[in-house]
């Protein structure tokens, strides 16, 4: 296979289709659209292109204040409770009180 490349012109790269690409704004850690919380930065994409999933590994999470246990308002008061931004289902990155 490498013969028949070789053997082929040298010719120029592929020009980008700019009138094709659109810029968006995606989670820098994983490429999904940004849920909050997420660092970000601009990648080109497909003009066409559909993007609807946000990024399932930056979520918001409601923590007991003493236990840092994962919460709901069924068993914590919103107003008691620490808000957190998770990166992974069970790790906590950073806990503000909200």
């Amino acid at each position: 296979m490498f013969a028949v490349f070789n053997r082929l012109s040298p010719s120029p790269w592929f020009r980008k289709p700019e009138a094709d690409l659109r810029e968006v704004e995606v989670c820098k850690d994983d490429g999904y659209l940004p849920a909050g919380g997420c660092e970000t930065e601009l990648q080109l994409a497909p003009a066409a292109s559909r993007f609807e999933s946000l990024s399932p590994y930056h979520r918001l999470a409601h923590l007991d204040a003493k236990s840092k246990q994962r919460v709901n308002a069924q068993c914590e008061a919103p107003d008691s409770a620490l808000s957190a931004m998770s990166r992974r289902s069970v790790d906590v990155v950073a806990a503000e009180t909200v």
